[in-house]
């Protein structure tokens, strides 16, 4: 693949979630182009992604009619891009650290935390008209070192076709005696795989169950709207007195829970069987 050593892309997109993966998609390509190999590549999209999520549902709260500008600036030795919304701005010096014991349990909150594990540097500021402006910069060096804390990807699981972003997420349920095992499959994505991990856990709990193993070992990824879908569903059991636990969570998911001290709440089995005796 040839590499870009210079230039410019600029896109305005009204503020609609199912963009969110298309940038994402294109964020990858444009890494690669920069000079940056997979790994880095794949950080790079998920700290734009997270950023997307921040300016869409948070900044111009989905309404289509304001905008969101991204901008990628390729230079020597650095990918610049920069994500602007039309909201009304928000207090980034303000936001809890969602690792602290007391914030481990919201449902919301991890955006900006997961922007700076991905990134080299995450700046923000104001708009002229008064909108927050995110500016991520990833540094391209030789060798591309990765950050202390990245989630890479490794070699790719296995996915259905058309499972990007997570529009094809697929739930089944099984039943072993009194617990109800959740497989799920795909990405546990905003506006798509989140609503389905909703949906289903909802409706278990509506039909009474009350122990829930949810099975992740099809699962290549969650955002941070997917990650606080699985804590609101665990809230949510644990107000009707059941539990939720977790069985294998992929590669990319288990760093993903450990990066964000999920795994300090959450108890995570590697053997079915062995999970299954744990529920009481």
């Amino acid at each position: 693949m040839s590499k870009t050593t210079s230039g410019t892309l600029r896109l305005v997109l009204d503020s609609r979630i199912e963009y969110i993966d298309i940038v994402h998609s294109m964020t990858e390509g444009l890494a690669r182009l920069s000079g940056q190999d997979k790994d880095r590549g794949f950080q790079t999209g998920l700290a734009v992604r997270e950023a997307l999520i921040n300016a869409i549902r948070h900044g111009n709260q989905e309404d289509p009619k304001k905008k969101v500008i991204i901008e990628f600036l390729v230079e020597t030795g650095r990918l610049t891009i920069r994500i602007q919304d039309q909201g009304t701005g928000f207090d980034f010096t303000a936001e809890p650290n969602p690792l602290d014991p007391e914030n481990i349990y919201r449902t919301n909150g991890r955006g900006i935390f997961l922007m700076r594990s991905f990134a080299d540097q995450v700046e923000f500021g104001r708009t002229p008209e008064g909108g927050t402006e995110v500016r991520i910069i990833q540094k391209i060096s030789k060798g591309n070192p990765h950050r202390k804390n990245p989630i890479v990807s490794k070699e790719p699981e296995e996915e259905s076709e058309g499972s990007e972003g997570g529009e094809w997420m697929k739930a089944s349920v099984r039943q072993i005696g009194a617990v109800t095992i959740l497989d799920l499959a795909g990405k546990i994505t905003i506006g798509a795989g989140d609503l389905v991990l909703r949906d289903r856990v909802n409706s278990l709990l509506d039909q009474g169950s009350r122990m829930i193993l949810i099975n992740l070992e099809m699962v290549s990824y969650m955002d941070s709207a997917g990650i606080g879908e699985l804590v609101a569903c665990r809230k949510k059991t644990m107000d009707l007195g059941g539990s939720v636990k977790l069985l294998n969570p992929s590669g990319k998911v288990s760093d993903l829970l450990h990066l964000t001290k999920l795994e300090e709440i959450f108890e995570i089995h590697r053997d079915e069987e062995r999970a299954l005796g744990t529920f009481h």
